[in-house]
This record gives structure tokens, C-alpha cells and sequence, in this order.
């Protein structure tokens, strides 16, 4: 259980080495309705630094306008 609901979560791991010692992921997903609630990043870089990433309050189905989204289109972009 995670803020109340119900999830079950997976966790891979990887010591390849590029860019990282070692990295953990892991992530949490609501039973109901699939979509995630919880994703933790951990890595050790090559100097034993650790970094972790938390993220978590997803926001589903909201509302845009065009208002919010601005276009930028590059100017040497040439459509196909």
C-alpha cells in the first residue's frame, strides 16, 4: 500500500558499469489501474557517489488548452 492504494512493483538492477557502479530501479503501480504511483532511481557512479531520484505525485488525464503548450518550431526544420 502506497497513500492508500493498493500496488504491487517491480526492481531490476544493473553492474554493468556504463554510466554506473551499480543502478537499482524500481517501481510501484496501482492494481486497479495499472498506471504507476511510485518510481525510485539509485545509482553509484564510478566514484562512489550516490544519486537517487524520487518520483511520485503522477498526475493523470489532465486538462491542457492550447494555452499551455507553445510551439516552437525550429527554423531549419523542412517537413518531409
Amino acid at each position: 500500500m502506497i497513500d492508500g492504494v493498493l500496488c504491487e512493483g517491480i526492481e531490476t538492477t544493473d553492474a554493468s558499469g556504463l554510466p554506473f557502479q551499480s543502478f537499482t530501479a524500481r517501481l510501484w503501480v496501482s492494481v486497479e489501474s495499472g498506471y504507476p504511483v511510485l518510481a525510485e532511481i539509485e545509482g553509484i557512479d564510478n566514484g562512489g557517489a550516490r544519486h537517487t531520484t524520487t518520483l511520485d505525485q503522477f498526475q493523470w488525464n489532465v486538462d491542457l488548452s492550447a494555452e499551455d503548450v507553445e510551439l516552437e518550431i525550429p527554423t531549419r526544420y523542412d517537413p518531409l
